[in-house]
């Protein structure tokens, strides 16, 4: 019984993280913010519509959000 239980919450896993590609995918990532992981310790740049992380922000954009 267990078994099919977390044979199905994998399923469900594997579908919303489809459903989140597609999401990400489709995004124009017009708005962006610029944010530190705690767990790479990098500042990071990600669209705050869609939640993906676009990239790292430019000397600019990290002055512009007060790491610098």
């Amino acid at each position: 019984m267990e078994e099919k239980k977390v044979e199905n919450l994998k399923k469900e896993i594997k579908e919303l993280e489809n459903n989140i590609n597609e999401i990400q995918s489709t995004c124009n990532h017009e708005n962006t913010k610029v944010i530190f992981n705690q767990e790479t310790k990098t500042v990071e740049k990600i669209c705050t519509d869609c939640d993906k992380k676009i990239g790292y922000p430019t000397s600019e954009e990290l002055k512009e959000n007060g790491f610098k």
